[in-house]
Parts: structure tokens; sequence; C-alpha cells
């Protein structure tokens, strides 16, 4: 891990190997003669906030390998649900499917809002780094790394995982809410085709009482003309 090259076009050397001391310190040997007092400070200030993002950058990554066993859950829970869609017939059946959805798309929604903030960190901190680390303009000296290419090796897989789980999240609130209009859209013609035969029985029983009233009528006319005559 040990990285060697010259930085700033070739004015100053740096070497680490990114390994903790005694103390928990990353140690950097500098080598910057040919510079000015304040050309040093600001090397060494640049070296400085490459270690704290470096290590800010990696914040979401504990929280991302932590959370791929819930999301793993919620995304079982969904596929389970579905297939229920399928198999529900009466309206009680899609209104109990229709509350588990709205549970899972409550949790689903907790969960976005308690990591969205640190994954959007762990990719702007990631960006800060790169730039940061494009303003040493490095050369490796020999066969050895460049802290550039060292950093990016590691960090990058990182925040690619963190992406994948941002992903991953967004796309199972939108699967969700899917679910949700589709069986919205379900309940609701299964409400219209209830409703449709209340309506059908209905006519047909204002049929069958104009028919009634009808043949009381003619009887009663009858009745009145018999013993008019």
């Amino acid at each position: 891990s040990l990285c060697y090259s010259t930085i700033f076009d070739d004015t100053a050397e740096v070497a680490t190997d990114f390994h903790l001391d005694r103390d928990g310190f990353t140690r950097f040997e500098v080598a910057a003669r040919q510079m000015s007092p304040l050309r040093q400070g600001v090397l060494v200030r640049r070296l400085l906030e490459i270690e704290t993002y470096r290590t800010m950058a990696l914040i979401g990554l504990p929280l991302a390998r932590e959370m791929g066993s819930g999301v793993s859950a919620f995304e079982r829970r969904l596929a389970e649900i579905v297939q229920t869609i399928g198999r529900g017939e009466t309206l009680a059946d899609h209104q109990q499917t229709l509350a588990g959805l709205h549970k899972l798309s409550s949790e689903v929604g907790q969960t976005v809002e308690e990591t969205s903030f640190r994954f959007a960190a762990t990719q702007a901190y990631g960006e800060v780094l790169a730039e940061r680390l494009h303003r040493l303009r490095e050369r490796a000296i020999g066969e050895f790394t460049t802290i550039d290419r060292f950093l990016n090796n590691r960090a990058q897989p990182a925040l690619a995982t963190c992406r994948a789980m941002e992903k991953r999240l967004l796309a199972l609130t939108e699967k969700v809410q899917r679910s949700i209009d589709l069986l919205d859209a379900r309940i609701s013609l299964s409400i219209q085709s209830q409703n449709q035969s209340v309506l059908d029985t209905i006519s047909r029983t204002s049929v069958s009482q104009f028919r009634l009233q009808q043949t009381v009528e003619g009887l009663s006319i009858i009745a009145i003309s018999y013993y008019a005559l």
C-alpha cells in the first residue's frame, strides 16, 4: 500500500502507506525544500483535507452494508403482497392487502428519510475527495502507486455501494407506490361492479313494481266498471 509520488508538478514528494500508527494516525512523509513556507503550508493543508474527506466519504458504507438485509426483507414482503393481489377475490381481501401495502410503504419511507442524508453526504464528500486528489497533480515515482490511484481504488467501490443501496430504496419505493395504485384501481373497479349490481337489482325491482302497479290499476278499473254497471 506504499504510495510514493511527486506532487504539484514535481515541486515536492510525498510518501505514505495509509497504515495507522499506535496513536491511530496516518503518517505522511513530505519533502518540499523547493517550496516556500506558504506553499508548504498549502501542501500540508491539502494532505489533511484529503485524509479528512477520505474518512468522511466512507461514512455511509457501514450503513449501506447494515441495510442490505433489511432492504432484502422489504423486497420479499412486497413480492408476497403483490402475489396476494391476484389471489384476492372479495373487497375485504383487497382492503387487507392494501393495509399491508400502506404499512410497508410507511416503513420504507421512514428508512429513506433516515438514510438519504447520510448517502447524500457520502456522495458529496466523495466528489470533494476526487477534486482534492486531482489538484495534487501527482506523478508516480518508480513502481510505486499514487495517492490518487490508491484512494480511488478503495473509495469508488464504497461510493458505488452506497449509490446502489440508495437506488434500491428508491426503486422499492416506486414499486410499492405502483402496487398501491394498482390495488386502488382494482378496489375501485370492484366497488363499481358492486354498485352496478345494486343498480341492476334496483332497476329490476322498479320494473316489477311498475308491472304490479299496472296490474292493480287494471283490476281496480275492472272492479269499478263492474259495480258501475
